[in-house]
């Protein structure tokens, strides 16, 4: 995982509204790089993907703005935006599921920072799609299966049997395991962000 800042077009007049609607978008790998990355998330915007003009990491950000005294001036045209980066095969241990929450719910962003977040995230879950919910899984299968055995819950404590999973082709099963494991465990972490 890598945090950059991104440089947008000073040419464009829409430049600082895409920086502010990329600014703190999780981003996930892109077999071309950080940059086909915020190109793509930029087309999700409907925004034009050329408006990004490249990235740096933070710390190179850092390192020439303290050599060259560097300023980011709006009067100048310049707009940039933050954004984290997840390498391709990121996950396991340290993997951040409320990276992962904020990138599958990127119309929640300005709900972060509300006291009563509690009750609209729980609700946004719902609307998670099933491959979302399938992705979940897959990145956080191990930490997933040990909440379960830690705390004792089989498919009966779902409210499902062996002959469900069977017909059903687990989907709904998958589904209620993952939105309980991140009712219980996640959205906590993700309201004291």
């Amino acid at each position: 995982m890598q945090n950059f800042i991104v440089w947008m077009n000073p040419d464009r007049e829409e430049s600082a509204a895409a920086a502010a609607k990329l600014n703190g978008a999780v981003l996930t790998a892109h077999t071309d790089g950080v940059m086909a990355a915020i190109r793509r998330e930029l087309k999700r915007f409907g925004l034009g993907a050329d408006l990004a003009v490249f990235a740096q990491t933070c710390e190179e950000f850092a390192k020439q703005a303290n050599a060259d005294m560097v300023c980011i001036s709006s009067s100048n045209g310049d707009a940039v935006a933050a954004v984290t980066y997840l390498e391709d095969g990121y996950a396991g241990k340290g993997v951040s599921a409320v990276a992962d929450m904020r990138y599958l719910m990127p119309a929640y962003r300005q709900y972060f920072n509300r006291p009563d977040k509690m009750v609209i995230f729980q609700g946004a879950l719902q609307y998670l799609s099933d491959e979302d919910i399938a992705w979940i899984f897959r990145r956080h299968i191990n930490a997933i299966i040990e909440w379960q055995s830690n705390e004792g819950l089989g498919l009966y404590e779902f409210g499902f049997s062996l002959s469900d999973v069977l017909t059903d082709g687990c989907r709904h099963v998958l589904r209620e395991v993952v939105t309980g494991w991140l009712n219980r465990e996640i959205l906590p972490e993700l309201y004291n962000v």
